[in-house]
């Protein structure tokens, strides 16, 4: 494989169009601009929720992720245990959102985990995290345990809830499936 990857591109899909292909793989890793969405809308008619849906999440995504991250190092005690953290936070919860949007545009769950999941659920478990600022108190009165990634699974949790609740019904449908598939490939634990 050469050192440029592209997407792999169903035969029927966005990113297999000649003119829309290109504009889909130079938008990898950020969300696609109001004239890339209505190249998608005007060359692909039937895609147009998804665009619509795109652009929805565009807008709801700083709000959302400012909350999601505020949670986390709310909860967890990262700004100790690391330099930059919120910052990083930042930048690497916007980064899983726009991978899904984009996902969603091409309606391609395994372009999501080929190009994104897999890596980062490699780094992630990788990571040294940081223990709850307070430990939870279970129903028997103890302090309970974390699970050794439990600030994942906070985080993306936190980012597929808080997206829902900002995007609406309609535009969830769409794009649901590919948070949740986040939620379930950077918690699961199996190798």
């Amino acid at each position: 494989m050469n050192a440029k990857t592209t997407l792999r591109r169903p035969s029927d899909g966005p990113g297999a169009h000649p003119e829309l292909g290109p504009v889909l793989e130079a938008s990898r890793g950020r969300h696609l601009t109001d004239e890339e969405l209505a190249l998608l809308r005007s060359t692909l008619p039937a895609h147009a929720a998804r665009a619509e849906a795109a652009r929805a999440i565009r807008e709801a995504e700083p709000a959302v992720v400012a909350e999601v991250v505020r949670q986390v190092l709310s909860e967890f005690a990262f700004d100790e245990a690391h330099e930059y953290s919120p910052a990083k936070c930042t930048r690497d919860v916007s980064s899983v959102s726009a991978y899904a949007t984009l996902a969603m545009v091409l309606d391609d769950a395994r372009w999501l985990d080929d190009r994104l999941l897999l890596w980062l659920r490699t780094i992630l478990h990788a990571f040294c995290f940081p223990a709850r600022r307070q430990r939870r108190r279970t129903v028997f009165g103890g302090g309970g345990s974390d699970e050794p990634h439990e600030a994942i699974r906070v985080t993306y949790e936190g980012l597929a809830r808080r997206m829902e609740a900002a995007i609406g019904p309609e535009h969830w449908a769409l794009a649901g499936p590919f948070y949740e598939q986040v939620v379930r490939e950077l918690t699961r634990e199996d190798s």
